[in-house]
């Protein structure tokens, strides 16, 4: 009864952005601590969080993308003032200083609160990088279709009849704010530019010859 009531967290995960992925474990560390079910979803440039210390890729472009995109979690840079890496040995210390975890240690914080890892099965592909490239603590590699079943976020809110009703009245209001902003757009251009035949009717009208 206790799991059936428990709130879900689903992400998705698209960034191997230092910032970025420190945002997205502190909050799935933080839900799975208050009690809730995480689910992580990593896809693309995000793989770089379950990825091993290793190289990757078996075509030449496959390997190109794996020697520039090499390392693992801990090689993550920040979206900002990365300059070439001395972004990220700054930004360590920096956190060092304030006492922060790591990535790596807020990783493994949300393996141990049990928070479910799921590789993009696609995007490894593109990017060749073979299941056994990854961490032993990831659940499995699936496609969106097994993500969303397991989370039921967007089912639970399709078959929701009272979601479905209120979206109606949302989005007839956002068409009303939309046909009423071209409007008032049309009327404002149509006021200006009378004003502005006026004008230059007045200013270039030929007088009449008056009648002696």
């Amino acid at each position: 009864m206790a799991d059936r009531k428990k709130k879900k967290l689903a992400m998705v995960v698209f960034s191997g952005d230092l910032d970025k992925l420190m945002a997205a474990f502190i909050i799935a560390t933080g839900a799975a601590a208050s009690n809730m079910e995480v689910t992580m979803f990593f896809t693309f440039w995000g793989l770089r969080a379950l990825k091993k210390r290793t190289l990757t890729g078996k075509s030449f472009m496959g390997r190109m993308m794996g020697i520039m995109e090499r390392g693992d979690i801990s090689k993550a840079s920040p979206s900002k003032y990365s300059f070439g890496g001395l972004g990220r040995l700054m930004f360590g210390k920096m956190m060092r200083a304030k006492k922060v975890a790591t990535l790596p240690e807020l990783r493994q914080m949300a393996i141990d609160l049990g928070v479910k890892l799921y590789g993009c099965q696609m995007s490894m592909d593109v990017l060749e990088i073979p299941r056994e490239k990854m961490i032993d603590e990831v659940e499995v590699c699936v496609g969106v279709a097994f993500f969303i079943e397991q989370t039921g976020v967007i089912i639970s809110i399709l078959k929701t009849r009272k979601a479905l009703l209120l979206s109606i009245p949302i989005t007839l209001l956002f068409l009303f704010g939309i046909i009423y902003s071209v409007i008032l757009f049309t009327q404002t251009n149509n006021r200006g530019n009378s004003g502005y035949l006026t004008c230059n009717k007045s200013s270039y009208s030929v007088p009449e010859n008056k009648k002696d």
